[in-house]
């Protein structure tokens, strides 16, 4: 169980896994690079990312990209969006049990996370449109 039977199993759902040394893989799915991440040190666990969804270029807007991430946090279940060196990332996390069907799990994981990022870049949309509205009603 681990590692091995995670890769075998992105592997047989057609994923082109690309290694990076010891952290992990990258692959794309739907537009998106994603990083499995391997933690030697626990092989139960399980963490897919998605990083630099996006960039928090000003003080301005980081409570209400805060807000969204939060939202989206307390709303979906089995991912989590988090901001890391004013960079928005999306990850999957669960832990791996013996005997479990390695590949519906990383179908599943993936296809979470892809939601999970969907999700946050729709309602940044939205808040770059007010942001737009508020500057265009103030003459700007």
């Amino acid at each position: 169980m681990g590692n091995e039977d995670i890769l075998k199993a992105f592997h047989d759902l057609g994923f082109k896994m690309e290694e990076l040394g010891e952290d992990g893989y990258i692959f794309d799915y739907e537009g998106l690079r994603m990083f499995y991440n391997i933690d030697d040190n626990d092989e139960t666990f399980f963490r897919l990312n998605v990083p630099f969804i996006y960039d928090v270029e000003d003080e301005e807007s980081r409570p209400k990209v805060l807000d969204i991430i939060n939202e989206l946090n307390n709303r979906l279940k089995f991912s989590k969006t988090m901001l890391v060196n004013d960079r928005v990332w999306a990850a999957y996390e669960a832990r791996m049990f013996e005997g479990m069907p390695y590949e519906e799990f990383v179908k599943f994981a993936v296809m979470v996370l892809a939601a999970t990022v969907r999700e946050f870049r729709k309602r940044i949309v939205r808040l770059n449109a007010h942001y737009i509205e508020d500057a265009e009603a103030a003459g700007e």
